[in-house]
């Protein structure tokens, strides 16, 4: 954004520090991977995205934080998109062990929710695009890939709908106290993810 470019040995440095403070928080669970393979992983990540996809992007801004709110709602919604482009687009950088699939873009809320924060800010113009990166030993020309996410007039409308349903579900959880467990297969459902898991029912207090 400062129209600077970090040097090879910066970048590498960024991940590599970032993860090794991430490994020293006593509720990082790395489930059955090996630490110093993730942390290799997690560089030639980066490596690959500085090298195929990182040039072609002129951004704007960087985790700009939104907040959504609805007409009459005393809720609203806050997110972060990670980039911005000077040409319009909002794009997500995904790193996993598989790529982003197009089955996936095209059901996954969030572009949904990012493509609503837009136009309720008037700028609904751009696309919104997942650049995927795969970690892991993997062939090189497969380590990036771009998903665009589109999203019909109709399925923001839907989107809306869910997010004021969701809302009401909650706001009655929350008057009861009565609140539904998490799926237990669910990434979030663990120690790491929930300081309420070792003494939920549903997760670490389980019978």
């Amino acid at each position: 954004m400062a129209g600077q470019a970090l040097s090879i040995r910066e970048a590498d440095d960024l991940p590599a520090a970032e993860f090794d403070e991430r490994v020293g928080q006593p509720l990082t669970d790395f489930g059955q991977d090996d630490p110093d393979d993730l942390r290799e992983q997690s560089r030639e990540a980066l490596r690959a995205y500085l090298e195929e996809l990182a040039p072609s992007v002129r951004a704007v801004s960087v985790e700009r934080r939104f907040e959504l709110r609805f007409d009459g709602a005393e809720w609203s919604i806050v997110g972060y998109l990670d980039v911005e482009d000077e040409s319009g687009d909002t794009i997500d950088v995904k790193v996993g062990a598989k790529h982003v699939t197009e089955a996936r873009a095209g059901s996954d809320p969030q572009p949904t929710a990012y493509r609503l924060a837009r136009r309720a800010e008037g700028r609904p113009e751009g696309r919104f695009l997942f650049h995927s990166i795969r970690r892991g030993p993997i062939r090189s020309d497969e380590r990036c890939l771009v998903v665009p996410a589109e999203r019909s007039a109709g399925q923001l409308v839907a989107r809306e709908a869910r997010i004021a349903q969701t809302a009401r579900q909650i706001a009655r959880c929350a008057e009861s106290g009565d609140w539904p467990l998490s799926t237990p297969d669910g990434w979030w459902c663990s120690a790491g993810q929930c300081r309420f898991w070792r003494g939920c029912p549903g997760g670490g207090a389980r019978p």
